[in-house]
C-alpha cells in the first residue's frame, strides 16, 4: 500500500475516524470520568497518657521501643483476617476472601504509636460507613484486650478520638483521554484496513 492510496483512505473516511473518536468517548466517558473518595483514619495512643508526658518516659528507649512494637500490634491486628472480615460485614462489603498479607484496605504503620487505614471507596456515603466500621472495630478490639491484659505489655493508653479524612480522588487528564484515543487509533486503523474503491476498480469490475 503506497502513501497516496492510505491518504486517499484518510481523506475520504474522515467521518468513520470523527465516529469511532466521539462514539468511544460517549460510551467509556462513565467509567473515564468516575471519581473514587479515599477514606483514611488514623489510630494510636492517646496524647492524655500520663507516661507521654513524662519526660523521663519520652526520652527513654523503652518508651521508644514500646511506642514502636504498639503500632506493630496494631498493623498485625488490623491486617489479621478475623479483623478485616469484622470491618468488611460492618461496612456491608461484599468481600469473602481475606489475605493478611494483602488486606483489602491499607494500612500504613507511622510507627510512634500509629498507623493510618485507607480504603478506596466508590463514594463518599460508603468511605464514611467503611470508617465508622473502623472506628466500632478498633473500640470492641481495645475493649476485649483491655481485659485479657494484652494491652498493659505496652504501658500505653489507646486513643478513643480519631483522626479521619474523605478525599475525592479524580481521573488524571491522561486516564480521560484513553477512550478517545483508542477510539482514534481504531477508526484510523479501520479506514487504513478496509480496501478503498477507486474509479478505477469500479471500472475493472
Amino acid at each position: 500500500m503506497t502513501y497516496e492510496e492510505i491518504r486517499l483512505k484518510l481523506l475520504s473516511r474522515w467521518w468513520l475516524i470523527i465516529a469511532f473518536t466521539i462514539g468511544f468517548t460517549l460510551f467509556f466517558f462513565p467509567w473515564s470520568s468516575a471519581s473514587t473518595y479515599k477514606a483514611s483514619i488514623g489510630l494510636g495512643i492517646s496524647f492524655n497518657d500520663s507516661s507521654f508526658v513524662s519526660n523521663d518516659m519520652q526520652s527513654s528507649q523503652a518508651y521508644v521501643d514500646s511506642l514502636r512494637e504498639f503500632s506493630l500490634y496494631l498493623s498485625n491486628r488490623f491486617k489479621s483476617v478475623e479483623v478485616q472480615s469484622n470491618i468488611a460485614k460492618k461496612a456491608g462489603l461484599g468481600i469473602g476472601n481475606f489475605d493478611s498479607i494483602n488486606a483489602f484496605y491499607n494500612v500504613t504503620d507511622q510507627s510512634g504509636g500509629f498507623i493510618t487505614i485507607s480504603y478506596d471507596a466508590g463514594s463518599e456515603e460508603a468511605g464514611q460507613t467503611f470508617l465508622r466500621a473502623v472506628q466500632d472495630q478498633y473500640a470492641e478490639l481495645i475493649q476485649l484486650e483491655r481485659s485479657n491484659g494484652q494491652l498493659q505489655a505496652f504501658q500505653i493508653e489507646p486513643s478513643t478520638e480519631f483522626i479521619t479524612d474523605i478525599s475525592q480522588v479524580r481521573r488524571s487528564t491522561q486516564f480521560r483521554l484513553l477512550p478517545s484515543v483508542a477510539g482514534l487509533m481504531i477508526g484510523t486503523a479501520i479506514a487504513i484496513i478496509v480496501p478503498y474503491r477507486t474509479k478505477k476498480n469500479k471500472l475493472a469490475n
